[in-house]
């Protein structure tokens, strides 16, 4: 199942509208106990165990998601770092966050893993993965076990952010009729769709120079310097993304210490625009897909003040021109296709086509009140 915030990278890593409005719990959030994990239904093999995932199982949770992407795309769509970043992330928390679902009869194969972010106060990403050979039964059977940990887990999640509820965000790749089966059934209502979008670079385009007054600056790499660029991405980030969809503001610890665990980090991927000498926009690329020949735009936002500059397109040729010069031969990002700020129109016309899309589904879950004593 191909989601917004996990191994497919469709929303955060990267998130909804080619953005990584990151969050982790604040500094003065109360942890709570965690929530054993639920004993499995009645009628699945005795040989399946339930467990927490460990480091181990990075090559095991990657084969899971590559054959689900296999599975409905025709081909892969997650790498193993991808995979590295979601398990090892500081707030990864495998103690709590995430489940696994093991064939003690078949070499410990999985079966299922089930992945929770607490990515910022009211928004919660989810992701669900099953063994696509599975029969429907067994399949709806095991789904719904997944689904019932994930919301016991939002429910632990929105009280310790002192929030009454918390909205999960899901998703699923287009085409893809047993995850819709599943998040329907737990009462997921699709909000959204998501487009991938890419294109060729090839060694002999011709990548034109910024409009007038337009910058495009390396971001520092180090030293005090480096510690001013992260803050003014931070900024960046913010504001250009405040009145998109599904955006919630995050602190800028929260931010900076979910990128140091990103897959694909590479600051001299990073860039600012500056329009007469002020900063305008910023563009966050990473190698998470180096592995199939492309660079990811994860991040692309421009300041309201600075659009129609020609901001976007002389950022999106950077990375045309950054991609061709690591030996790359493509180009990818993810966008809101109901984007207002007209994101979508200018990818097409730098040559950016769609290449699927990805669903984002959405349930609001109540916080938990926790047991009297």
């Amino acid at each position: 199942m191909a989601g917004l915030g996990a191994c497919h990278r469709a929303s955060s890593r990267p998130a909804p509208d080619n953005s990584v409005a990151a969050g982790l719990p604040e500094s003065d959030a109360r942890p709570v106990t965690p929530l054993p994990l639920p004993p499995l239904p009645a009628g699945l093999p005795a040989s399946w165990a339930a467990r927490r995932p460990t480091a181990d199982d990075i090559p095991a949770v990657h084969a899971l998601c590559a054959a689900n992407d296999e599975a409905v795309l025709g081909f892969t769509d997650v790498s193993l770092v991808d995979i590295e970043a979601d398990l090892t992330a500081p707030n990864a928390d495998l103690t709590r966050n995430q489940a696994v679902v093991v064939d003690e009869d078949a070499d410990s194969r999985l079966v299922l893993w089930a992945w929770i972010e607490d990515h910022s106060a009211g928004r919660t990403m989810v992701d669900l993965y099953l063994d696509r050979m599975l029969d429907d039964a067994t399949s709806d059977a095991l789904a719904a076990w997944g689904w019932a940990f994930v919301a016991a887990r939002a429910e632990e999640i929105a009280a310790t952010r002192g929030v009454d509820v918390t909205t999960l965000n899901a998703g699923t790749n287009d085409g893809d009729t047993a995850a819709e089966r599943w998040v329907s059934r737990e009462g997921f209502a699709r909000a959204r769709t998501f487009w991938r979008m890419g294109r060729a670079v090839g060694p002999d385009d011709a990548f034109p120079d910024p409009g007038p007054g337009v910058v495009v600056r390396p971001f520092a790499v180090e030293g005090d310097a480096h510690k001013r660029d992260r803050r003014l991405a931070y900024e960046i980030h913010e504001e250009s993304f405040s009145e998109h969809w599904n955006f919630h503001a995050a602190s800028y610890d929260a931010w900076w210490t979910r990128w140091q665990s990103s897959a694909g980090l590479d600051f001299d991927l990073w860039r600012i625009a500056e329009v007469d000498g002020v900063p305008a926009g910023l563009l966050i690329a990473t190698t998470q897909m180096a592995d199939e020949g492309a660079l990811f735009v994860d991040t692309l936002g421009t300041l309201s003040t600075a659009r129609r500059r020609g901001v976007g397109n002389a950022l999106l040729h950077t990375s045309f021109a950054d991609a061709r010069r690591r030996g790359l031969t493509h180009v990818r990002l993810n966008v809101d296709s109901l984007n207002q700020t007209g994101a979508t129109s200018l990818y097409e016309a730098v040559g950016m086509r769609v290449e699927f899309a990805i669903h984002g589904w959405q349930r609001e879950i109540a916080a938990r009140v926790p047991a009297a004593g």
